[in-house]
């Protein structure tokens, strides 16, 4: 499912899918025209996630933030919950005081303790 909040007074657009059967991302390809910035949670088992022809694990109950100039898919789409936003909705440069750093490769959720990705 794919629920959406555009406002197009500002050009904003928020997106968050769930138990999406497919859901991938081709920047230069069909979606080089929308520029989103993607937070995805596997809520299910461990995994894998093909990032520009790298598969990368992506574990059970972590979060991995993906990159507009991104091409990504996920084999089990079904246990990712995925947020995506437009500059317009929300730009992490003019809100760098609420924001460490733009890229954060996977962090767990809840940890009990923290280790740096690999």
């Amino acid at each position: 499912m794919i629920l959406r909040y555009n406002r197009p007074k500002t050009n904003s657009e928020l997106r968050l899918l769930y138990d999406e059967p497919e859901f991938d991302r081709v920047f230069y390809g069909k979606d080089k025209k929308d520029k989103l910035l993607t937070i995805a949670w596997n809520k299910g088992e461990d995994q894998t996630v093909k990032i520009d022809d790298v598969e990368y694990a992506f574990p059970s109950n972590t979060v991995l933030c993906l990159m507009v100039n991104e091409t990504f898919h996920f084999p089990d789409s079904w246990s990712v919950v995925a947020w995506q936003f437009n500059r317009d909705f929300y730009c992490i440069v003019d809100h760098d005081k609420e924001v460490s750093c733009v890229r954060i490769s996977v962090l767990r959720l809840f940890p009990k303790d923290v280790h740096p990705p690999r």
